[in-house]
């Protein structure tokens, strides 16, 4: 098998897959996927990770792959289980915990739903979908995330994403989006950020939402908003100070 396709067990820290997003940053991405075997949807994260494995993984040269399974019920988090004392027999509960840390089971802190994926540009720019994501997307995201490794561009994981950046009281430009908005017109606005790039004195990150409207946020305060994706239109109109 591919080394950038790797079938994983047992139990990560959040800070797990660090070194190795460290390792690509500036070249590509990593996807690490959690493909729950209770949710049907998740269906669909197999057939990606198969369609990698039968050759879409040479067509991606910049993506590495992580994967693994788990049956914990969608939203169950992980309890480690407590190392017994010398000579103490396991309860029927500590029994199932202790094959939470089997082999073939995955385990990752940075999902505590047992559920989802997550797409790193680099360690600290990390977009994480678990919870209600979206499956349908999950090609698209991958494929997005490729495309703006190495541009000024970077993503958000939808709304949660959006609502993470404004409670953590970050600063930058969000460029807001709709499952309706077709991708001709994401990758236009994306060349106009990166024309104008040198103009720049925020980030510009893209967002899953639920309008079409680009908005310059300050401390996690909405500075200005604009409607429609304009950045041209958008830029004449920011406030200089």
């Amino acid at each position: 098998m591919d080394k950038r396709l790797k079938k994983l067990g047992g139990n990560y820290k959040a800070n797990s897959f660090n070194r190795l997003a460290q390792q690509i940053e500036g070249k590509g991405i990593l996807f690490v996927a959690v493909v729950n075997t209770s949710c049907e949807e998740c269906q669909k994260i197999q057939d990606f990770l198969n369609q990698l494995r039968d050759g879409l993984l040479q067509k991606l040269p910049n993506l590495v792959t992580c994967y693994g399974y788990t049956g914990l019920p969608v939203g169950e988090a992980v309890v480690p289980a407590p190392e017994p004392k010398k000579g103490e027999e396991l309860d029927d509960k500590l029994k199932d915990q202790k094959k939470l840390a089997d082999s073939k089971v995955f385990h990752w802190d940075k999902l505590p739903e047992s559920h989802g994926y997550a797409l790193f540009s680099s360690p600290t720019d990390v977009q994480i979908y678990d919870g209600t994501f979206d499956h349908d997307e999950l090609k698209l995201n991958v494929v997005t995330a490729l495309r703006r490794c190495k541009s000024p561009v970077r993503s958000l994981a939808g709304l949660s994403g959006k609502r993470e950046f404004m409670s953590g009281k970050r600063s930058g430009i969000i460029v807001e989006t709709t499952s309706a908005t077709q991708n001709s017109e994401v990758v236009a606005v994306e060349a106009e950020v990166v024309k104008n790039e040198k103009k720049l004195k925020q980030k510009v990150f893209f967002c899953k939402g639920l309008a079409q409207e680009i908005t310059l946020v300050k401390d996690g305060v909405v500075a200005y908003r604009l409607k429609g994706l304009s950045f041209e239109k958008f830029l004449k109109k920011i406030p200089r100070s």
